[in-house]
């Protein structure tokens, strides 16, 4: 599991959404860049506007959560699934797994209008996780 945190004195503007900004989670083993999940929105349809109602307000030292996976052990390795994001036929193994998130949009689409417009005061930058230890026996 995987919360971002607000630790600025102010409330901080963000999109978090599966589809449009959603977090990664990278798995690193001992003997190589470990595996890549496949991203399942390359065959989805779904709606890509980022809708000003999608960005929400963190206040001041309040949680968000990023996402959440669990590896089930299946016929060829390990599987699990992270947002859009599914890892199947990962090897047993110890894994260095951390979270990145990359928030960079800071325009949203304004139903009424019908335009896009830009929000003020949205948060945007890049911000990873520590590591932790992943084993998966």
């Amino acid at each position: 599991k995987a919360v971002l945190v607000n630790r600025s004195s102010s409330e901080q503007r963000l999109l978090h959404n599966v589809y449009l900004q959603a977090a990664t989670l990278e798995l690193v083993s001992a003997t190589s860049s470990g595996p890549k999940p496949y991203d399942s929105r390359m065959i989805m349809k779904y709606d890509t506007k980022p809708y000003c109602q999608l960005f929400q307000t963190l206040a001041p030292g309040k949680k968000l959560e990023l996402g959440t996976v669990r590896f089930q052990k299946s016929r060829d390795g390990f599987a699990g699934q992270w947002g859009p994001f599914n890892f199947e036929e990962v090897p047993a193994g110890d894994y260095q797994a951390r979270v990145a998130w990359h928030s960079e949009r800071s325009q949203c689409y304004d139903e009424s209008t019908r335009q896009m417009r830009k929000l003020t005061s949205v948060w945007r930058g890049l911000v990873r996780s520590n590591q932790v230890l992943l084993h998966l026996p």
